[in-house]
């Protein structure tokens, strides 16, 4: 019998049993439907995570000054001069010096991706920056429940460089979160006062960052445009393909400490790209295992469609030992059987990903990103639908074909 003529002989089969093929796929419906929303939602995620950063250029390290005296103003020390930018430029690797500007290290109305000091602690700022129009929102009696110290902002902040930090960020810098309230901040160069800390994130994909406003960022850019002295707080490397990122960033504050002997601090070199490659791992790593437990349910749609098959199997045997006895081979057999198989996990298959790309716009709408379906989400359940058919079809299908055409008859 031909491939065309199996499949005819399958679908057949399958269609004379419509509720029973049916209710053997809700758990493959199930399963696929569960795999397509933890990986959109997970791909929705990242792709935020990549837009958040990708401002930022890959090849670019940010060099900062730490004082030894934390509240010493950076201006006074001078740890970045004009011949920085020429003597760095000699260093193998570097490929161009800038002076950092300020709207790039605080990217001017988005996010703020810098690095802060308090006493001998360090934490990594990832603040979002507000305008007014989101300034009406911050002032609502809603925001002010995810605050478990001080307060959230009011409208006379506008005037005052305040910041709302997270529940990490309080701990890494003043180890209980009811000490950093009314303590002042460096944020390249800008102290801000902290008014608030936030609630300890809990959820899987809730990830809250510190809060500034955007007036704050519009100010000093003004202040640091009409500062005639055009002093340099951070400097910008671009590193040349090929080399080493870490290499590159210990010679430059090498380089920078010997032109510099005489100051009291630390060069500091921050990588952006790199927390965007650490959150990716991160969310990966969660949705990669997330996965896998909802793929608990499609070996359970398996088993269901091999216990299906093997009561076919049963249900059919005369079918079979008429088929043996007028000239059918063993693999034909096996074939229209695995084919079964194969057509009930596809089509739950193909139902679960509808499912699945409706439950995932559904969790869009409380979530503060969109989900993402891309091809290869789309590709991976199918193929996974089919695999699923093959290998719990096999054995009733081997099964079918082994049968002796005369007991089969006679039974």
């Amino acid at each position: 019998m031909s491939i065309k003529n199996l499949i005819k002989s399958a679908l057949l089969s399958l269609k004379a049993n419509k509720l029973r093929v049916f209710l053997t796929m809700i758990g493959i419906i199930i399963g696929i439907s569960s795999v397509i929303v933890v990986l959109s939602i997970g791909d929705g995620l990242k792709t935020q995570v990549s837009k958040a950063t990708g401002e930022t250029k890959s090849n670019k390290v940010n060099i900062n000054f730490a004082p030894e005296n934390f509240g010493q103003d950076i201006s006074s020390i001078q740890p970045f001069r004009e011949d920085d930018l020429y003597n760095l430029k000699e260093i193998d690797g570097v490929e161009k010096v800038e002076k950092a500007k300020m709207e790039d290290s605080m990217n001017l109305g988005g996010e703020v991706y810098t690095q802060t000091k308090f006493l001998d602690k360090t934490a990594q700022i990832m603040a979002s920056a507000y305008d007014g129009e989101d300034l009406n929102n911050l002032f609502s009696s809603k925001k002010t429940d995810t605050v478990l110290e001080g307060r959230y902002f009011e409208k006379s902040d506008i005037k005052n460089d305040v910041i709302v930090l997270t529940y990490e960020n309080s701990k890494a810098l003043f180890d209980e979160p009811k000490d950093a309230i009314g303590k002042a901040i460096n944020i390249n160069g800008v102290m801000f006062e902290v008014i608030g800390v936030l609630e300890k994130s809990e959820g899987i994909f809730s990830f809250s960052g510190d809060l500034i406003q955007k007036s704050s960022i519009d100010r000093i850019n003004n202040l640091k445009n009409e500062d005639a002295s055009d002093e340099i707080t951070s400097l910008d490397i671009y590193v040349s393909p090929g080399f080493d990122f870490e290499s590159v960033s210990e010679e430059v504050k090498s380089k920078l400490e010997s032109s510099h002997p005489d100051i009291d601090g630390t060069y500091e070199a921050f990588n952006p790209g790199t927390v965007t490659e650490a959150f990716t791992k991160i969310i990966s790593s969660i949705t990669m295992f997330i996965t896998l437990i909802t793929a608990i349910s499609l070996f359970v749609g398996g088993i269901g469609v091999m216990n299906i098959m093997y009561v076919s199997v049963t249900e059919r045997k005369r079918e079979i030992g008429i088929r043996r006895a007028i000239g059918a081979t063993p693999n034909s057999i096996m074939l229209q059987f695995l084919f079964e198989a194969i057509f009930v996990t596809l089509l739950g298959g193909l139902i679960g990903i509808f499912v699945g790309c409706l439950l995932s716009q559904f969790a869009g709408i409380f979530m503060p990103f969109k989900p993402i379906i891309t091809i290869k989400t789309f590709i991976g359940a199918s193929s996974t639908s089919v695999i699923v058919g093959i290998v719990f079809g096999i054995i009733p299908a081997y099964k079918a074909s082994k049968l002796d055409p005369i007991k089969a008859i006679y039974n």
